[in-house]
């Protein structure tokens, strides 16, 4: 009798090693699925992610192109002014040198050209 309770011990035991042995299993597989999962859901953020950062670089592109635009529309514009400026006191000039020396003022521009010096 004692010998076949030894051995229903025995027997007991190695199934209570079966048991935490599939337990411990059980474990992995629920482990593993749930580093798939959040593997899956980082996957998915990484691609919103990449995506938001080509849709800035798009908008920044844009954003220096239309920059570098309106720079030389703005050198341009103060290189109009300036020419303007110069051609006013030319005329401011030329027209008080001919009030001086005969009264007259001598049309130097005609209408269009002036028209054309102001804004």
């Amino acid at each position: 009798m004692q010998d076949e309770n030894e051995s229903l011990l025995k027997v007991q035991r190695e199934q209570e090693k079966a048991l935490y042995a599939l337990n411990k299993e059980g474990d992995y597989d629920k482990k593993i699925s749930d580093l798939n999962e959040e593997l899956r859901k980082q996957k998915e953020q990484l691609r919103k992610l990449q995506y938001r950062y080509r849709e800035e670089e798009k908008n920044m592109k844009h954003q220096h192109e239309s920059l570098v635009v309106l720079e030389e529309r703005c050198r341009k514009m103060v290189a109009l002014i300036k020419e303007n400026k110069k051609e006013r006191l030319k005329i401011k000039e030329d027209g008080d040198s001919a009030l001086a020396t005969n009264g007259a003022v001598a049309p130097k521009y005609t209408q269009e050209e002036l028209d054309k010096l102001q804004f």
